[in-house]
């Protein structure tokens, strides 16, 4: 902080007189610099270098400097085709990372990650909440609704987006944690919340509180699945029909991606969620510039 420099770049964010073109430093120093400008700020953080090797070198020096967790918002991998059993991890993650985001997290990402399609902010906030004990549930709205953020119903959950009901007791996995929590409920009253491993599906601990976020980045409820099919329909394009059938059932399926244009009026990155309490740092500025553009391009095409 003594620095004339660090003093210098301090006074123009300040003053709002961005952006400011920094030289000079390489490796853990820039994270350095990262670290005390936003502590300095009182900021948050969104760090876009150049590829994912240098992203995770970035975000595990921050996460040592914050005392707390860096995450890295990854690629986005699209499916337009069927696949019998698609992994989402790729997906919560990205979908931790920008709920760590709006919850004042660093986030360190790459160019093409960036430029990556998402789900819209403003879904995501009215979607994202916290379970407390003492609250009143309604059980069959709490059920239809992580439905509809992506959640799959199963016998037990064993992973990530999966949630469970035996009798008073509902067990759900949200992609903002690490492990999944039970709900014990005392007629429509939330009675405790634990945290349990999945494979021996034992209890770990009470918590205080749990955050259920959306599990996908493609959300739609019934009337827009309808619409969608119906749309569909009227392509008359034998290749489609089995997707409209899938809308008709209001249901999710792996090749959704190719329907986001139809779903979301407006297609939105991971820069629409990004407000005036952020700085925005470009690890290499004058690589990940072209990087966007190509990137943004290819985006483009989709």
């Amino acid at each position: 902080k003594k620095m004339p420099e660090f003093g210098a770049c301090l006074e123009h964010i300040q003053n709002g007189r961005m952006p400011i073109h920094i030289t000079g430093m390489t490796g853990s120093q820039k994270s350095h610099f990262i670290y005390s400008l936003c502590k300095a700020t009182d900021k948050k953080c969104l760090i876009i270098t150049y590829d994912e090797q240098e992203a995770g070198r970035i975000s595990n020096d921050l996460s040592f400097l914050f005392c707390r967790e860096a995450v890295v918002f990854k690629n986005r991998e699209y499916i337009f085709y069927d696949v019998d059993a698609a992994n989402h991890a790729g997906e919560h993650s990205r979908l931790l990372a920008l709920s760590k985001l709006m919850q004042d997290a660093p986030v360190v990402t790459t160019c093409e990650a960036a430029s990556h399609f998402t789900l819209p902010p403003h879904i995501f906030k009215e979607n994202l909440f916290t379970l407390i004990p003492g609250d009143t549930l309604d059980i069959d709205s709490f059920l239809k609704r992580l439905v509809y953020m992506g959640y799959r119903r199963t016998s037990q959950v064993e992973s990530v987006g999966q949630f469970a009901v035996r009798g008073s007791i509902i067990d759900v996995f949200s992609p903002f944690h690490d492990n999944p929590v039970r709900i014990d409920l005392f007629d429509d009253e939330i009675d405790s919340l634990r945290e349990f491993e999945c494979t021996s599906q034992i209890s770990l601990n009470n918590v205080e509180t749990y955050c259920i976020c959306p599990s996908r980045e493609i959300l739609y409820n019934e009337d827009k699945a309808l619409e969608i099919s119906r749309a569909i329909r009227l392509m008359k394009n034998e290749n489609l029909m089995s997707d409209a059938e899938k809308f008709a059932e209001n249901r999710y399926f792996s090749s959704v991606d190719k329907y986001m244009p139809f779903i979301y009026e407006d297609l939105y990155t991971i820069f629409d969620y990004i407000d005036d309490n952020t700085l925005v740092f470009l690890d290499e500025a004058k690589i990940v510039s072209e990087s966007m553009k190509i990137s943004a391009k290819q985006q483009g095409e989709i």
